[in-house]
């Protein structure tokens, strides 16, 4: 793979397009999210798609259909993680956790993976979510849940 270009991810032909509207043209981040008033587009100058793969030792190996980073003056301000989802699966629950903390650069050793994969309550999963984007560690995403 050459620098700079982004693997890309084999995905049933119907979900194809949908990913690439967004790693052919990673500005639509910018302009989504702005239009839905999450971010000023003069926060970003500049939008690119990263390596989608988690990093995790994970099997099956997770891999986001984009990946897109929101910066300003190189200065990173936003990952924007794109998942084409055409119906509802419930495994997709747990590799959120998963790509936040492999973003972040955490290593989730295997008793982390066990048990966001056991989690069955989305209201604890989008906790350790909104952890893993802040978290100064992945101990941290997990603290005070009672294990």
């Amino acid at each position: 793979m050459r620098p700079g270009s982004v693997p890309c991810v084999r995905l049933a032909p119907e979900r194809e397009p949908l990913r690439d509207l967004v790693r052919d043209d990673p500005n639509l981040c910018v302009e989504l999210l702005a239009q839905w008033n999450v971010i000023d587009r003069a926060t970003v100058d500049e939008a690119t798609c990263v390596d989608p793969t988690v990093r995790q030792n994970v099997s099956p190996s997770l891999s986001a259909d984009v990946v897109v980073l929101l910066q300003r003056a190189r200065e990173a301000r936003l990952v924007v993680i794109v998942e084409v989802q055409l119906e509802i699966d419930d495994d997709k629950n747990w590799s959120w956790p998963m790509y936040a903390s492999s973003l972040r650069g955490f290593s989730l050793d295997s008793q982390a993976r066990e048990r966001i994969d056991a989690c069955d309550n989305g209201d604890v999963l989008e906790r350790w979510i909104a952890r893993a984007v802040t978290a100064p560690s992945a101990d941290a995403v997990f603290e005070d849940d009672g294990r």
